[in-house]
C-alpha cells in the first residue's frame, strides 16, 4: 500500500471530521448547538456524514490495493460493512433520531420512545415488505459474456478453430450488492437533481458573489434602504396577520368544500410569505455589510472570483467526463475518448501515482461536494415548489438536518457508483467496480437505467438548464414590489372572496 495514500487518506479523514463537525454547527439552530441537548441525533448526524464522505475516500484506496502485487487489504468485506452502515441509518436510525425529536419534549422520556417505536414498527413493516418482495423478484443480474467454442486440435490438424458468441451469466446477488444497487437506485434520483443543480451552482454563486458584492452608499441611501427594508418588514407582517386569520376561519367554515379550498390558499401563501421572508433576511444581511456592521472582509470577494473560477473548471472537467466517455459513443460501442482517464492512468507509473491519487479524490469529493451543495440551496429556493427541509444558517432544526443526511447518505452511494463508471478504465480492477460497474450494472430492472444511461443524459440536461438560469438571473430580489404586495394583499382578503 502506498504510504502516501495511507497519509493522505488519514489527514483527509481529520479534515473531513472537523469539516462536517462545522458545517453541522453551521447550519443548527443555537438553541441546539450544545451537545447536551439531542446528542445522540447530532452524533448520527456526524456519523452519516462521515460515512458518505467516507465512500469518497476508500475509492482511492481501493485502486491502489489492485495495483502491483496489491496492498492485501480485504477491500471487498470494507465496502460492504460501509454500506450495510449507510442502509441501517438511512432506513432505521436516522428515521428513529427524527421521530423521536418531533414527539412532545414536555412527555415523559418512556412516552417519547412509546410513540417513536410506534412510528418505527410501521416504517419498518413498509421497508421489509418492499424490500422482500424487490429481492426476491429482481435480485438477479444477467452479465454478457463472450463465449469460444472450439474444436480439439487432430494429428492433421494441430490449429484448433473456434466459434465466437455470447451469452448471458445469470446468478442471483447477494443481499449487501443488492442493498447498495437499490441505494444507489434511488440516490440517482437525487444525484440528478442536486448534483445538476451545484455543478453550476458552486462556481457560479462564487462568481456571483463577486458580482454583487456590497457597494459603498452614501448616508442617504443607506437611509433610503433601512426605510425600505422597514416598509417590506411592515408588509410582510400585515400579510402575516392576515394569514392567521385566515386560518382562524378555516375552522368555523361549515362548507367542507369551501374549507378545503380555503386550507389550500393558505398553505401556499404560507410558503410563498416564507420564502418573501427569506430574501427579505438575505437583503438585510448585504444591509448589514453595507452599513459597515458586518465583519466580512473586502479582500475575501478577490478569492471568491478565483475560486469561482477554479470550480468552474471542474464542473466543465465533469460535463466533459460525461459528455466523451458515456454519452458518446463509436460505431462499435467503445467510447468516444478516454479523456480523463487517460491522464489518471498515465499518471500511475512510480514517481506520479500520488498525483493520480490526489487528481481522482478532488474530482470524486468535489461531486459529493456539488450534491450537497444542490441540496442546501434545493431547499431555499424551491422552497414554495418541493417541501424539503430547507437548512438555513443558524436556523436549521435538528429534524431537518437528520432528514438532509438521508438525503446525502442517499446520494453519496451513487455519486460512488457514478465515480467509478465515469472512470472504468481507471478503476476496472477495483473491488467496486466488480460490485458496481458489473453486477449492480445488470440487476434485473436498473440495469434498463443503467446500460441506457438515463440517469447521466438526465444530469447533463439539468445541469445545463440550471446554469443559463443562473448566468442570466440577476441578484435575488423580492418577487413583492410595492404594487405587487398590494395586490396579493387584496387577494388574500378571505373573509370575502372564498366564501363556500
Amino acid at each position: 500500500m502506498d504510504a502516501f495514500l495511507v497519509a493522505l487518506t488519514i489527514i483527509l479523514a481529520v479534515v473531513l471530521l472537523l469539516s462536517n463537525f462545522y458545517f453541522m454547527i453551521y447550519y443548527l439552530d443555537p438553541s441546539e448547538k450544545g451537545f447536551s441537548d439531542s446528542w445522540f441525533c447530532k452524533i448520527l448526524v456526524l456519523f452519516g456524514l462521515m460515512l458518505a464522505w467516507g465512500q469518497i475516500l476508500t475509492l482511492p484506496l481501493d485502486v491502489s490495493n489492485t495495483q502491483g502485487s496489491g496492498g492485501g487489504l480485504d477491500i471487498d468485506l470494507l465496502w460492504q460493512i460501509i454500506y450495510m452502515s449507510v442502509f441501517s441509518l438511512v432506513f432505521a436510525l436516522l428515521p428513529f433520531a427524527m421521530f423521536y425529536y418531533e414527539s412532545d419534549d414536555e412527555k415523559p422520556v418512556c412516552d417519547r420512545i412509546c410513540f417513536t417505536m410506534k412510528m418505527m414498527f410501521f416504517l419498518l413493516v413498509i421497508e421489509i415488505l418492499i424490500t422482500a418482495l424487490l429481492y426476491v423478484y429482481i435480485s438477479y443480474t444477467k452479465i454478457p459474456v463472450t463465449t469460444y467454442i472450439c474444436e480439439w486440435p487432430t494429428s492433421s490438424d494441430f490449429q484448433a478453430t473456434c466459434d465466437q458468441g455470447s451469452t448471458d451469466l445469470e446468478f442471483n446477488v447477494t443481499f449487501p450488492i443488492f442493498a447498495m444497487g437499490m441505494m444507489s437506485w434511488l440516490g440517482w434520483w437525487l444525484v440528478v437533481l442536486f448534483g445538476g443543480v451545484g455543478l453550476s451552482a458552486i462556481p457560479l454563486d462564487f462568481i456571483n458573489k463577486f458580482r454583487f458584492r456590497p457597494q459603498r452608499l452614501t448616508p442617504g441611501e443607506l437611509a433610503s434602504k433601512e426605510r425600505l427594508l422597514r416598509a417590506r418588514t411592515k408588509e410582510l407582517l400585515e400579510i402575516a396577520g392576515q394569514i392567521k386569520i385566515a386560518k382562524s376561519q378555516c375552522s368555523a367554515e361549515t362548507s367542507w368544500t369551501a374549507r378545503r379550498r380555503l386550507k389550500g390558499i393558505v398553505s401556499r401563501d404560507t410558503s410563498k410569505l416564507q420564502a418573501e421572508t427569506l430574501l427579505l433576511e438575505q437583503d438585510y444581511e448585504t444591509f448589514l455589510v453595507e452599513k459597515g456592521v458586518s465583519k466580512t472582509s473586502p479582500l475575501w470577494y478577490p478569492f471568491y472570483l478565483f475560486m469561482g473560477f477554479i470550480c468552474l473548471c471542474v464542473s466543465i472537467l465533469w460535463i466533459l467526463q460525461i459528455i466523451l466517455y458515456i454519452l458518446t459513443r463509436k460505431s462499435n460501442g467503445e467510447s468516444t475518448s478516454p479523456f480523463l482517464n487517460k491522464v489518471l492512468i498515465e499518471l500511475q507509473s512510480p514517481g506520479t501515482s500520488f498525483l493520480a491519487t490526489t487528481i481522482y479524490s478532488a474530482l470524486t469529493m468535489y461531486l459529493l461536494l456539488a450534491v450537497i451543495k444542490g441540496c442546501v440551496k434545493f431547499g431555499i429556493r424551491f422552497l414554495w415548489c418541493f417541501r424539503i427541509h430547507p437548512m438555513k444558517p443558524d436556523k436549521t432544526p435538528m429534524n431537518s438536518m437528520l432528514f438532509n443526511t438521508i438525503l446525502i447518505l442517499f446520494a453519496s452511494v451513487a455519486v460512488t457508483l457514478f465515480a467509478t463508471n465515469s472512470f472504468a478504465m481507471y478503476t476496472r480492477l477495483s473491488d467496486i467496480n466488480n460490485m458496481f460497474g458489473i453486477q449492480i450494472k445488470y440487476l434485473e430492472f436498473f440495469k434498463y437505467f443503467y446500460e441506457n444511461n438515463v440517469f447521466e443524459y438526465m444530469l447533463v440536461i439539468w445541469a445545463g438548464l440550471v446554469a443559463i438560469y443562473l448566468c442570466f438571473k440577476n441578484k435575488e430580489k423580492s418577487k413583492l414590489k410595492s404594487f405587487d404586495l398590494e395586490f396579493e394583499k387584496e387577494k388574500m382578503s378571505y373573509g370575502v372572496g372564498y366564501k363556500g
